[in-house]
């Protein structure tokens, strides 16, 4: 019984803040919009593929073996990838205003374990200048392999390309929002509890009994106070005829 009356106290407490949490989650909803649509800029990403292989025209006549030495290479490669000697040389090439590290956070490499493919992806303001990034990435890695590696393994399958009204990949107004929404959900509530705590004024019976530690003898319903307050007014109207 006790937990059922603390529960009915919560929905009660949360319905009668339910326009403050409201306000709140909207708020903050209209923030994560406010913030995605006008405050962060838009980024786009190119990605191109490479082929780790023995034979250098292509993966024909290749041994079990010689696929097997290819997928122990791929993780070697993508960390020759992400070095100072190949990004160093893109920034050269591209003339970029950057540094190694900060060019190196806008790649992500990915490639599987059973997998010679290693897929180098580049997220940047601009598109055409993720392509340009992505695809001179490619092609200077492909010519040191040959000098740091003495190997003519890496082909590449699919060079990155500018595509005409391209979707961004962040920001995601919706996503935002909808975690802008989620916070302020919870805000909300936190701040309606916190309020109902700082609240020490007595409501009902059990208030009296939590604050006061006295025992609550007699209660007098709506019904009864209505029922009192009609027999005096007529009382009052009987003396006042009289």
């Amino acid at each position: 019984m006790e937990d059922r009356l603390e529960l009915q106290e919560v929905f009660s407490l949360l319905k009668k803040r339910a326009g403050m949490i409201l306000l709140i989650i909207l708020a903050a909803a209209g923030l994560a919009a406010v913030f995605s649509y006008y405050v962060l800029s838009p980024k786009y990403e190119a990605t191109t593929q490479i082929l780790v292989s023995q034979g250098a025209e292509g993966i024909q006549g290749l041994t079990e073996n010689d696929v097997q030495a290819d997928l122990q290479l791929v993780n070697t490669y993508r960390g020759l990838i992400e070095s100072p000697v190949i990004m160093g040389k893109v920034i050269k090439q591209l003339n970029l205003s950057t540094t190694v590290n900060d060019l190196r956070k806008q790649f992500t490499i990915n490639s599987s374990a059973e997998s010679q493919l290693i897929e180098i992806a580049v997220a940047n303001e601009s598109q055409k200048r993720a392509v340009d990034i992505a695809n001179a990435t490619a092609v200077i890695f492909q010519g040191e392999v040959k000098t740091i590696m003495n190997a003519n393994n890496v082909k590449i399958l699919f060079p990155a390309e500018v595509i005409e009204n391209a979707d961004p990949i962040s920001p995601r107004p919706l996503f935002n929002m909808a975690i802008g929404a989620a916070l302020g959900l919870i805000i909300g509530i936190g701040l309606a509890f916190l309020l109902s705590y700082l609240d020490t004024s007595i409501k009902n019976e059990r208030d009296v009994e939590k604050y006061l530690k006295v025992p609550v003898l007699a209660v007098m319903s709506p019904a009864q106070e209505n029922l009192k307050d009609n027999e005096s007014a007529k009382v009052a109207l009987e003396e006042k005829e009289a």
